[in-house]
């Protein structure tokens, strides 16, 4: 079994690389005021996080609202849906968020709300947040989890000293990386959990959540560094068991060798392993 003070070490290298993740959103004051370019951007997690959903139907359905809302009738989700189809052979009714027939899981024209859900995530109730997207068709645990992730992340949102763990855990998505990341690294079972946290990806996102707010670790950097390291530069299961296996500096060196090219980050991320006296690449703090 690891050692925790080796398990906290690595998992403050994984948190470090949450630099090479940053992308340029549309601006927050911008989204809260246009609906049109809110549905955008939420769509394009709800058909982006899917593995299975073509990456044509994130085109096609910006379309269809740049469209829909271009005239001056008021916008339509019938009308959308109905274009939508036209465009595509395969729409996938049951799990598509742009199909307004009711039914078990409502329509994203008709319940998404940016503002309501930006709101909520200001206020730490990430949880509730997470209970509001998965109302949406098509929308799971995970897409909800990932949309508001990046959302709480680029807002500034996330505050350690407020946020509650079940808060935490629903800006956690579990995905194959971070789940195998966890299981390599030994993370402990950290707090004792309520039950809907007890088994599965929600158990794994307690564990990380638990050892993140025990120890000053900032839990959306680490499943946003998690990710990168172990997608781009392990690149396989076997390969990341083998550097999560080996010492912190080994974990920078292999990074370096995938990132040293973007520059500007580079820098940045060489700032934040010497600001946390973190051992950088070829350094001698991994003993």
């Amino acid at each position: 079994m690891p050692r925790t003070t080796d398990i906290l070490a690595k998992m403050r290298i994984l948190e470090s690389f949450h630099v090479f993740y940053k992308f340029d959103p549309p601006p927050l004051d911008g989204l809260l005021r246009d609906k049109k370019e809110a549905l955008k951007f939420f769509l394009s997690y709800a058909y982006g996080g899917r593995a299975n959903a073509p990456k044509s139907y994130w085109i096609v359905a910006a379309h269809c609202l740049e469209e829909e809302f271009a005239g001056s009738r008021k916008p339509s989700a019938e009308r959308t849906w109905a274009r939508f189809c036209r465009l595509v052979p395969r729409p996938n009714p049951s799990r598509n968020p742009l199909n307004p027939a009711q039914g078990q899981k409502g329509p994203a024209l008709g319940q998404f709300d940016f503002e309501a859900v930006v709101g909520l995530l200001r206020e730490g109730r990430a949880e509730e947040a997470a209970g509001r997207l998965v109302t949406v068709r098509g929308v799971a645990d995970k897409i909800a989890a990932y949309f508001l992730r990046d959302v709480a992340d680029f807002c500034g949102f996330y505050d350690a000293g407020k946020w509650k763990l079940p808060d935490c855990c629903s800006v956690q998505p579990i995905d194959t990386w971070v789940r195998e990341t966890a299981g390599f690294l030994g993370v402990p079972a950290g707090r004792h959990p309520p039950d809907r946290f007890r088994e599965g990806d929600a158990n794994c996102a307690w564990r990380i959540c638990s050892i993140c707010a025990d120890n000053n670790i900032n839990p959306l950097w680490f499943n946003e560094g998690a990710w990168l390291y172990a997608s781009e530069v392990a690149g396989t299961t076997e390969h990341l068991k083998e550097l999560l296996a080996s010492t912190p500096g080994e974990m920078t060196a292999a990074a370096t060798r995938v990132w040293f090219h973007r520059r500007d980050r580079f820098t940045e991320w060489l700032g934040v392993l010497r600001s946390q006296n973190l051992p950088a690449p070829g350094g001698s703090a991994d003993r």
